[in-house]
């Protein structure tokens, strides 16, 4: 009786261990939306909205209808390495006019396929080329978090792979064919 207290209460102890590591353990995750009013991009100048970890499609919005005078916007989907996908990304004037981003994005992603971005930085972010950031009440972000952190990193890194194996096969062919052509126009004599 006494042998089956103690083996309950290590498993109890053995539960809370695993709890308390588990929530040390997770991950931060916010988007951050940077502001610029000319002097450049800073933490103090920036709004912060949580993310949750699944691969549903999350939906943020980010007020900016107090800051008037913005020169520049920069948006970081994630704080961490990141595989995402864009279903919307549009500046909302206060007119009612909504301005889709996604065709003005500059960013720092490693592979980009349509609306699918590989990030293998903890710093993804990106940028808007000329957009017109006067009178601007909101930015609204659709984002679909494929992968985070290190399984992010894996899947870009297995994509980079693939590419390159792509276009190392391409040269392959490329040079097999000029050779064979090389080859024929020998054996006719030319």
């Amino acid at each position: 009786n006494i042998y089956s207290h103690k083996k309950d209460l290590y498993k109890n102890i053995l539960k809370r261990q695993r709890i308390y590591l588990n929530n040390k353990l997770k991950l931060d995750l916010y988007s951050q939306l940077f502001f610029d009013y000319g002097n450049g991009f800073t933490e103090s100048n920036s709004i912060k909205l949580p993310v949750i970890q699944n691969t549903i499609v999350q939906e943020f919005t980010f007020d900016i209808s107090d800051k008037p005078a913005l020169t520049s916007l920069r948006f970081d989907p994630l704080n961490e390495s990141c595989v995402i996908e864009i279903e919307r990304l549009s500046l909302i004037k206060t007119d009612g006019t909504e301005i889709n981003l996604c065709g003005q994005l500059i960013s720092n992603a490693i592979i980009t396929y349509g609306k699918s971005y590989f990030f293998d930085t903890i710093d993804p972010n990106f940028h808007f080329s000329s957009v017109d950031f006067i009178n601007s009440q909101r930015l609204i972000a659709h984002i679909r978090y494929e992968h985070i952190g290190r399984d992010a990193l894996k899947i870009s890194n297995k994509h980079i792979k693939t590419e390159l194996d792509s276009v190392y096969k391409g040269k392959i062919c490329k040079m097999t064919t000029k050779l064979l052509q090389k080859i024929k126009q020998i054996l006719k004599g030319n």
